[in-house]
């Protein structure tokens, strides 16, 4: 189940438009908010190319919304707050198929499944698209998880990530990971036919502590996107890409 958190984006809303016109006024003001930040010395002025992509999820829309009749897989969908689903079936109108995913049964779960074992549960190739929104973090060996999300993806299929690299400890039941632009992009390399189209940071944060106060200097974001797509078969077992270079 993802953590609901106010950095998630995954809050409930009826039409793909509303949603689009939110994330937009919310980066909007991050962006405001970064110039003032670099303005009084805040923030390096590198930002840009440190955020990446800020229209990696209208992207994403895009592609899914072109697809005719995709199957799609929603993990974490169990909701953590009975009163609020968390499940984005508005994203996709167009989806013949939209699953909902967790390990344990619950509201908005269609398909109990550890994602450790997912293939095994769904089937190889079965969907279009795959969405997982604030739960890597939870995931304990996520190059495990990220093979079996490929595995379950068809060939020309996307992929959307969401999850943190600056956060507050939340269990959902475990919290594991924190991931940067190049940490999460490590998980879905090239050599399991795979290409990472786009990442992106979200929402700037300030880290704050008595024992290093410079800290809040420093670049820090709430979240992490990722946005790809598989190319080729998936390998039955996670091939690193040990030549990249920045190891």
């Amino acid at each position: 189940m993802p953590d609901n958190g106010p950095a998630d984006l995954s809050g409930a809303h009826p039409t793909t438009e509303r949603l689009s016109a939110q994330y937009t006024r919310e980066v909007e003001q991050s962006t405001q908010r970064v110039a003032t930040w670099i303005k009084g010395g805040k923030m390096s002025s590198s930002f840009g190319n440190l955020a990446g992509n800020q229209n990696l999820l209208y992207d994403f829309f895009t592609r899914g919304k072109a697809m005719h009749a995709p199957k799609v897989l929603e993990l974490g969908a169990k909701r953590s707050l009975a009163s609020r689903s968390t499940i984005h079936k508005h994203w996709f109108p167009n989806a013949a198929v939209f699953h909902g995913s967790d390990i344990e049964p619950g509201e908005d779960v269609d398909v109990i499944a550890d994602v450790h074992n997912l293939s095994n549960i769904v089937g190889p190739e079965s969907y279009d698209i795959i969405i997982s929104c604030s739960t890597f973090e939870h995931f304990k060996y996520p190059h495990l998880a990220s093979t079996e999300i490929m595995k379950s993806l068809k060939i020309s299929g996307v992929i959307f990530v969401q999850t943190h690299q600056t956060y507050h400890i939340h269990s959902y039941p475990s919290d594991y990971f924190r991931y940067t632009r190049e940490g999460l992009s490590a998980l879905f390399p090239k050599t399991m036919g795979f290409e990472v189209i786009s990442t992106c940071y979200n929402f700037p944060a300030e880290i704050h502590s008595d024992r290093v106060p410079w800290q809040a200097a420093n670049n820090a974001f709430l979240n992490v996107c990722l946005f790809g797509e598989k190319l080729d078969k998936t390998p039955a077992v996670f091939v690193p890409d040990v030549n990249t270079a920045g190891q």
